[in-house]
């Protein structure tokens, strides 16, 4: 059952552009393929039930469905040395694996050349996804890569035309044991694994 609006309309997010024209290189989450398609179908009747026409947005494929944690490296015709470096990076990371909690849903305003693309995400956060996400970005300081230090986490499920004001959802519940390496060529649908690492626990 959707409830009250969690957010106010004038909330600031931010959002990608998901037409960028270079490369990307960043650290995720990514749910089990069984979750993945139980989180497409969710998306389809969520939509629905929040008053919008599901034909009319694009879901994203169950094996591109992920939680970003940090950004690696952004770049026209990416160089293979970054992969094999941010190997070295998630090498030295020790981290729990742990269950999240995805509680409320909604749309981040879309890039100004895009106002008919607005992501539609899960929100969810928890202690155990804010200390591999500070792991990751101090080994990252380490090697002397700059890392975030604001984190957003969410996970985009489709993109649509309209918004959707955020509320609560019955409670999602998906267990992380792993966080992978992914490289994202330009105008590709399909992400390469890089890496995959467990979560200790996993």
């Amino acid at each position: 059952m959707l409830q009250q609006e969690l957010f106010p309309e004038d909330t600031k997010f931010t959002a990608r552009d998901p037409r960028k024209h270079c490369d990307s290189l960043f650290y995720a989450l990514m749910p089990h393929p069984r979750a993945a398609r139980h989180l497409t179908g969710f998306a389809w009747s969520a939509l629905s039930t929040a008053g919008q026409t599901p034909d009319n947005w694009t879901f994203l494929e169950t094996g591109r469905l992920h939680l970003s944690l940090q950004s690696v490296r952004e770049q026209y015709e990416l160089e293979e040395k970054y992969a094999w470096l941010g190997k070295q990076v998630a090498q030295k990371i020790m981290s729990p694996a742990f269950e999240l909690t995805f509680d409320a849903m909604g749309t981040f305003p879309p890039i100004p050349s895009r106002e008919d693309h607005r992501p539609f995400i899960l929100l969810g956060d928890n202690s155990a996804l804010r200390e591999l996400f500070q792991r990751l970005g101090a080994e990252m300081c380490r090697m002397g890569w700059r890392a975030h230090i604001d984190f957003e986490p969410h996970l985009t499920l489709a993109y649509g035309p309209h918004a959707v004001p955020f509320q609560h959802i019955v409670p999602i519940r998906l267990l992380f044991t792993e966080f992978v390496l992914i490289k994202s060529a330009k105008g590709s649908h399909h992400y390469d694994i890089c890496g995959r690492w467990p979560l200790l626990g996993g």
